[in-house]
């Protein structure tokens, strides 16, 4: 055995490398994903803007004519939804439209308001 003692030296620097091979590796991921949402947080817009910009594709698309009632009124339901969450931090993804009113008379959002989404 003498003769194949270096044998053992060799893995072990091998297993070292490898390790240290790996390490390197999962730190330089991780900076890049850093640099990734770095970049997206730049860009701020407004959840009036993030709205307006939704309708306004909305009546580009015409999904009235093709996709159906249905869907249309899906998506603007969708898109008040996101804006009041965003705007005025009122849950209302997964609630119906009762809970979501409840919440405008529990934060005293004017009533005049309340009655003309009432009648939607």
């Amino acid at each position: 055995m003498p003769k194949y003692g270096w044998v053992k030296w060799v893995l072990l620097g091998l297993i070292i490398f490898s390790i240290m091979a790996v390490i390197v590796y999962f730190i330089t991921i991780r900076k890049k994903s850093v640099k990734i949402e770095s970049k997206k947080d730049s860009i701020l817009i407004s959840p009036y803007q993030k709205a307006i910009n939704a309708f306004e594709a909305l009546s580009i698309e015409k999904s009235w004519l093709t996709k159906g009632e249905k869907y249309f009124y899906t998506q603007v339901s969708d898109i008040i939804r996101i804006y009041l969450k965003e705007a005025k931090s009122i849950k209302t993804i997964e609630r119906s439209s009762t809970d979501i009113l409840f919440d405008f008379e529990k934060r005293g959002f004017g009533q005049n308001n309340l009655e003309e989404l009432k009648d939607y």
